[in-house]
């Protein structure tokens, strides 16, 4: 009777990896490594747009994150973002950077306020992937 538990706890480990391993291979990650708050949206994915403080990470975990033919995302990161209001008017921002991220991949922003860079790098640190 204790082989058959063992063997059924082996197989529910498995499947809980191979469905685990399934999602995060569409994952890409922004990381945020500046000092100021960052804004980071996805010109090619619908859906991934969000602010991430400093040290911290947001990323894309769904299919439809990185383009099936191009094999990339392209993202747009920015500093000092003002969104589109009826009160504030125009939207705006300090500083840019844009990158091309494959999946499994990661962008490091680094710098100020008035100045960004993107830097891709892979692969995604562990437990970066979980909603």
């Amino acid at each position: 009777m204790s082989r058959r538990w063992l063997f059924l706890g082996i197989a529910s480990l498995l499947a809980g990896i191979t469905a685990s391993a399934a999602n995060p291979a569409h994952a890409f990650c922004v990381a945020n490594s500046s000092k100021v708050k960052i804004h980071a949206q996805s010109l090619s994915a619908s859906g991934f747009e969000g602010d991430i403080a400093p040290n911290g990470h947001l990323c894309c975990t769904g299919k439809n994150c990185v383009n099936k033919k191009a094999k990339r995302a392209r993202v747009l990161v920015v500093t000092g973002y003002v969104p589109v209001t009826k009160k504030k008017g125009r939207p705006g921002w300090k500083a840019e950077c844009r990158a091309k991220v494959k999946m499994d991949e990661w962008v490091e922003v680094k710098g100020s306020l008035k100045k960004i860079s993107c830097k891709t790098k892979k692969p995604i640190p562990n437990g970066w992937r979980k909603k």
